[in-house]
């Protein structure tokens, strides 16, 4: 999957918009006269000018008195792509917000899609299933991972900095075995567990600088 590809080239447009003035009643009365999609996991709020402004998950409208009004038992922070997306920053905003769906609008806010987390998982998610739900964020956050591979230089500045932890923590423990040498005499088996993260260290410095000199010939 190309995640350079804008996010209005895979967003369903069978997207359940509500009124936010209607009540809970009239607004299920209304979806029952219409042919509605085959899966519904929030239905999304419109003001009088047909611009997004609210969320409402299934269950609550089900829940819901009839009397009430959508806009009151709507969720009014609603997390929106912008129609200009990418599918890489959608991944982005499904790990964010572990959501299910999430609503593209156009440039005066109105709800041109919705893009729904199967695009990346080939898995059926039961909304019931909270484990399944999770494994569906960790095959996203594989899509994410691809479309951040990093060159040699970023790749060095993000590493190099943890493994000078690992030398600055194997150098301590050193200090550490040199101060008690004389009782670690009779504890052999602790000097080497001392020794054994700067030495883990070193070698993850040598990997490093031979990846990054590789990378640096490749790219000039």
């Amino acid at each position: 999957m190309d995640l350079g590809q804008p996010v209005t080239a895979h967003a369903r447009r069978d997207a359940v918009a509500l009124r936010e003035s209607a009540s809970v009643g009239e607004s299920l009365q209304a979806l029952r006269g219409r042919v509605l999609p085959e899966k519904i996991v929030y239905f999304y709020v419109e003001d009088a000018e047909g611009r997004l402004i609210g969320v409402v998950p299934t269950r609550r409208l089900l829940a819901a008195d009839a009397e009430a009004t959508i806009g009151s038992i709507m969720v009014d922070r609603v997390v929106t792509l912008p129609a200009t997306a990418t599918l890489r920053d959608a991944t982005e905003a499904f790990l964010k917000h572990r959501l299910l769906a999430l609503p593209v609008t156009d440039a005066a806010g109105r709800l041109a899609g919705v893009l729904d987390i199967t695009l990346f998982s080939d898995a059926v998610v039961a909304l019931e299933e909270r484990a399944a739900i999770d494994d569906v964020f960790q095959v996203i956050g594989v899509h994410a991972a691809r479309g951040r591979q990093l060159g040699p230089w970023a790749a060095f500045r993000v590493r190099f900095p943890w493994l000078l932890a690992n030398v600055a923590g194997g150098l301590a423990c050193a200090a550490l075995v040199a101060r008690y040498e004389r009782f670690l005499d009779v504890a052999l088996v602790l000097a080497q567990l001392a020794a054994g993260p700067l030495v883990l260290a070193l070698a993850d410095v040598l990997a490093l600088l031979f990846y990054f000199s590789l990378g640096a010939r490749l790219l000039g």
